[in-house]
């Protein structure tokens, strides 16, 4: 019995991002649920959760400060004798003091309290004329507390006292400031950010003429920082942008990355300061990894989200977003084994897909009727797949609209195609096995057309697309050969010169392969002629690699002996010549002067002779 199958949708292209499968550390995240949501009466400006059992929740929300217990998931108190707004919720160290400032320039600090009964705070300062939206308490065991209003100041107080004058104040931006963190390990240090896109690092003993330890450039408006483990790191929010700066060399700028579509408000150190929570007024709440600012996890909320807070085990997080407060707390892992699930190697585990049912075939089953067994032949009934909601891209491919499909996907400047290049190249997919390609490009705008090209040039080199987008850059260049548009007709050439690019840089990388197999194949020996068959599996012999030492100062002595050896050799025939005429000459003066000794006897005897004769004569 067959049945006729659904229309399915256009699957997801192979890529390496949906080919990772679901690792632990998503896996870990992904069992943070929500278990309550909290209203508030207006904004939610400030979460605060304490780092002792039971994790104590406080937050401010307009003139209201709220205290909630996160394992029963409620409120246990609420204060609202304010007369402006409040801000900057924080907790001690040892969970037992609130601290909070707020529109009337104030610092408070509050034992933890339940009850809706009125309640004085244990101290209150006049800090600014100003707001103080940061307020933060000192190294665990200090009886320092840090307030920075928006005019700029840091001041430094000791509530152990109740003397109203700050110990330190220093005048440390020169515009509205929201971020003051003390540091863990040393009470004498403090890191602020403010809207003059500066952080800065003070040293609270040194006199604020002194000026700050550390400044460098934030590029943008500090919404949030914080010290990671061993303090020589600092991350920086600054728009939707996360950099991670090393104070030891500077403030040299390390890493960044963007996660984010808006501004991030708030962060939080997670597992034990290997990974840190973003939030952002996108809706988003990201995991990312502090070694290398890698992007682990990423979860959506309901409203734009203002700030965070999480117990040090990361069993529960606190979100406020909006005029809402949500708990979040991690659910208990699976001890058994999940039979849906199928483990894969290095403890990767991947999440199962839907299929169809089988096809009905008749099969023979034991049947119990009347107290007896018979073997009968029976149809079992097969459920049908119901048909998939299709996506209106699908709907469009299963009445075979290619043209409005690739209309729709690269329209408002390919937004959805650079969102969704693994979805869209699947549709590409389905339009390139149909030879439909052709057609669906013909006929566009050309703002489609270049689109579509900007997009086979940002990825036809992607392994996993290549077979796709290759057809498609065919089409285009069939269609669009001789369009009249400028940056139709740019495009196309920008796309030309990126393949012969990658055309000659797969040749030259061909040529070096060869090359190294050359050098690397063993010789292969072989017997001599008349001797009968080769062994060819006989290895002759390897090449050897071994390193010559030759240091800088011998390279140039050798030069130098090059140079001069040349010159030398350059004047050798020009002395050869010259000794040889010399030599020439000494021979001739030696023949001259044997001769003259040859001489000299002959004509001696002359003489000795006619001088006898004349005697004889006489």
């Amino acid at each position: 019995l067959y049945m006729a199958a659904p229309y399915q949708p256009a699957l997801k292209a192979s890529s390496e991002e949906n080919e990772v499968r679901r690792s632990e550390e998503v896996l870990y995240w992904t069992r943070l649920k929500q278990v309550a949501v909290f209203s508030e009466p207006s904004q939610v400006t400030s979460v605060a959760m304490s780092s002792k059992h039971p994790h104590t929740i406080a937050t401010t929300a307009g003139v209201r400060l709220s205290i909630f217990n996160s394992v029963l998931c409620e409120q246990t108190a609420v204060m609202t004798r304010f007369k402006k707004a409040v801000h900057g919720a924080t907790f001690r160290g040892d969970g037992t003091l609130i601290a909070i400032g707020g529109d009337e320039g104030k610092l408070r600090i509050f034992d933890q309290f339940t009850g809706n009964a009125p309640r004085a705070p244990l101290r209150s300062w006049r800090v600014s004329s100003c707001s103080v939206h940061a307020v933060r308490f000192g190294a665990i065991g200090g009886r320092s507390v840090y307030s920075l209003a928006d005019d700029g100041h840091l001041k430094q107080w000791d509530f152990s006292t109740t003397v109203a004058t700050p110990v330190t104040t220093i005048k440390a931006h020169t515009d509205a400031a929201r971020v003051v963190v003390p540091s863990a390990t040393n009470e004498h240090l403090v890191l602020t950010g403010g809207y003059d896109h500066t952080v800065k690092v003070w040293d609270v003993r040194s006199p604020p003429e002194a000026g700050p330890s550390l400044s460098f450039d934030s590029s943008g408006p500090v919404e949030a920082a914080l010290f990671l483990p061993r303090e020589q790191l600092v991350a920086v929010a600054a728009g939707p942008t996360v950099r991670l700066y090393d104070i030891t060399t500077g403030g040299r700028c390390l890493q960044s990355i963007t996660a984010h579509h808006k501004a991030i408000t708030s962060m939080c150190l997670v597992r034990g300061g290997e990974q840190m929570l973003t939030v952002s007024i996108d809706k988003r709440m990201n995991v990312v990894r502090t070694a290398d600012l890698s992007l682990v996890h990423s979860t959506g909320l309901a409203a734009p989200i203002l700030d965070l807070a999480a117990s040090p085990d990361d069993n529960k997080v606190a979100v406020g977003m909006g005029s809402l407060i949500a708990l979040l707390r991690r659910e208990e892992a699976p001890t058994d084994a999940v039979s849906s699930l199928v483990a894969g190697a290095g403890g990767v585990i991947a999440a199962p897909r839907k299929t169809y049912a089988a096809q009905g075939q008749l099969r023979s089953v034991n049947v119990e009727t009347r107290g007896e067994k018979e073997l009968k032949e029976v149809e079992p009934v097969v459920k049908v797949a119901s048909e998939f909601k299709l996506s209106h891209e699908d709907t469009l491919l299963k009445r075979y609209r290619h043209a409005a499909l690739v209309t729709r996907a690269f329209t408002n400047k390919g937004a959805k195609a650079n969102s969704m290049p693994d979805v869209v190249v699947g549709w590409l997919s389905v339009v390139v096995a149909r030879m439909a390609m052709g057609r669906a490009l013909a006929g566009q705008q050309p703002a489609v057309l270049v689109n579509v090209t900007k997009f086979v040039s940002r990825n036809l080199f992607k392994f996993h697309y290549f077979d796709t987008l290759s057809a498609v850059a065919e089409s285009l260049f069939e269609v669009c050969a001789d369009s009249p548009t400028p940056a139709l007709s740019t495009g196309l050439v920008r796309l030309r010169e990126a393949i012969a690019r990658e055309l000659s840089v797969q040749k030259e990388l061909a040529q070096t392969i060869g090359a190294l197999e050359m050098l690397t194949t063993p010789v292969l020996g072989g017997g001599a002629e008349g001797e009968g068959e080769t062994d060819m599996d006989e290895l002759f012999g390897e090449p050897v690699y071994s390193v010559i030492p030759l240091s800088m100062s011998e390279e140039k002595e050798d030069e130098g002996e090059g140079e001069e050896g040349g010159e030398k050799e350059e004047a050798k025939p020009e002395k050869e010549a010259e000794e040889k005429e010399e030599e020439k000459m000494e021979v001739d003066q030696d023949e001259q002067e044997n001769k003259k000794a040859v001489e000299e006897p002959k004509s001696a005897k002359k003489k000795r002779e006619k001088k006898r004769n004349s005697l004889g004569k006489k």
